[in-house]
C-alpha cells in the first residue's frame, strides 16, 4: 500500500476509497466521504476539528482519478484499533485476497496476524470468516452461479478428454442441479487393461454451502497402487443414489465383466444397488469398517481378544482354519457369531 498524495493517480473512484480506507485504517484516524459523484470524491477527517482534507478529480478519459488536494495535518486522537468501523468485511476481503488466493482455507485466526502485522487490527473471528468467504467468491466466483456452468463444464470435459462417460442430471422442476458423473476415458481403460478385476465403492459428506455426498469408484493396479476410476457428486446416499452411480459405471466399463469383485462399506443401499446391476459381481465388505460396525452394535467388552479374534476368521486362507477361529468366536460371543454368519455379504478370505 502507497502513500496518498497530489498527483497521485487511481484507475475509478472505488480504488481511490479504498486506498483511502486502507490509510486511513494503518494511519489510525476516520474518514468520512463528505461529497461523492461522477467527477470528484471529497473526503475528511471524522474528528471534529481536524483540518484534514483531500480531494480527488475525475481525468480527462472520464474514467481514471487524481488526487488534487491534500490540506492540513492530522489532530485528532486516533481510533479504537479493535473496534475500527473502517475495517469491513468487504475492505477486508479486498486486502486479503492475494492470500487466500494461494489458500483459501486459510484460518481467519492467520488472517488475523497478517492483518495485525500490517495495519495493528485485531478484528472479531466472525468478521474474519466472513471476510474471507467474501474473498472467495471475489477470486472463485459465487457458488450458486457456478452450478449455472455445469452443462459447460461438461461439454468442455467431454470436448478434451474424447471417448469419456460424463453426465449429469437436474430437477425437472426448478432447473436445480442433482448430480454429476465424471469417469476418464484414460482411467476405464488404464482398469480394463492393467488393474485387477477389484473394485472398492466409498461415500464421504461435502462440507460446502449446499452439501452433498461425494461417491468413487476405485481399483488396484499391478502396483498395489490406487486406481481412480469414476466419482459422483450426488444429493445424498441412498439405493437411488447408488443405482444412478453404477448404472453409468455399467455404461462405462460394462456390466458383463468377470470375474469382478466389488469391496465397500456397508452403505446404505449399496448392496441392493449392486445385486441388481452386477449380479453375477462378488460383493465383500471391508473388515476395518465391518468391526467398527460391529463396536457400535453390540458395544462390546473385552474389545481387543473379541477384535484378535474377529480379524483372525477373516484372515483364515483355508476352510479348515475359518471353521476353527469361527468356532472359538462362538464360544467367546455368541451374539456377534450370529450377526457375522448371517450378513449377506462375505467378509472372509476363506
Amino acid at each position: 500500500m502507497e502513500n496518498i498524495a497530489v498527483g497521485t493517480y487511481f484507475p475509478d473512484a472505488i480504488s481511490f476509497k479504498h486506498a483511502l480506507r486502507s490509510i486511513a485504517i494503518k494511519e489510525n484516524f476516520r474518514v468520512r466521504i463528505k461529497a461523492s459523484d461522477k467527477t470528484r470524491v471529497i473526503a475528511t477527517c471524522a474528528y471534529q476539528g481536524c483540518k484534514w482534507r483531500i480531494r480527488a478529480s475525475l481525468c480527462e478519459d472520464d474514467q481514471s482519478f487524481e488526487v488534487r488536494r491534500l490540506e492540513g495535518d492530522h489532530t485528532c486522537p486516533g481510533t479504537n484499533r479493535a473496534g475500527n468501523r473502517l475495517a469491513t468485511s468487504t475492505w477486508v476481503a479486498n486486502e486479503i485476497q492475494d492470500i487466500v488466493k494461494r489458500n483459501p482455507d486459510i484460518h481467519p485466526k492467520e488472517i488475523n496476524n497478517n492483518l495485525e502485522k500490517e495495519y495493528g487490527l485485531s478484528l472479531p473471528y466472525m468478521k474474519l470468516w466472513r471476510s474471507r468467504e467474501h474473498a472467495r467468491e471475489n477470486i472463485f466466483g459465487c457458488i450458486d452461479d457456478n452450478y449455472k456452468w455445469v452443462s459447460t463444464l461438461q461439454a468442455e470435459l467431454i470436448s478434451r478428454n474424447p471417448g469419456s462417460h460424463i453426465t449429469y442430471t437436474y430437477d425437472v422442476r426448478d432447473n436445480s442441479f442433482q448430480r454429476f458423473y465424471v469417469s476418464f476415458k484414460v482411467c476405464s481403460d488404464g482398469f480394463k487393461y492393467g488393474c485387477r478385476p477389484l473394485i472398492s465403492l466409498d461415500a464421504c459428506h461435502l462440507k460446502s454451502k449446499h452439501l452433498g455426498m461425494l461417491l468413487s469408484v476405485i481399483s488396484l493396479d499391478g502396483n498395489n497402487g490406487l486406481f481412480p476410476i469414476g466419482f459422483v457428486v450426488v444429493e445424498n446416499e441412498s439405493k437411488q443414489t447408488w443405482l444412478w452411480f453404477l448404472h453409468n459405471f455399467g455404461e462405462t466399463i460394462g456390466t458383463e465383466v468377470e470375474p469382478l469383485a466389488f469391496i465397500s462399506d456397508m452403505e446404505k443401499g449399496l448392496g441392493e444397488a449392486i445385486r441388481e446391476v452386477y449380479p453375477g459381481a462378488e460383493h465383500r465388505i471391508c473388515i476395518r469398517h465391518l468391526w467398527k460396525n460391529i463396536k457400535k452394535k453390540f458395544h462390546c467388552k473385552d474389545g481387543h481378544k473379541l477384535q484378535g479374534l474377529v480379524w483372525e476368521v477373516a484372515n483364515g486362507y483355508t476352510c479348515t482354519e475359518y471353521n476353527t477361529k469361527l468356532f472359538e468366536l462362538s464360544v467367546l460371543n455368541q451374539t456377534i457369531h450370529a450377526y457375522l454368519i448371517s450378513l449377506p455379504y462375505k467378509w472372509s478370505r476363506s
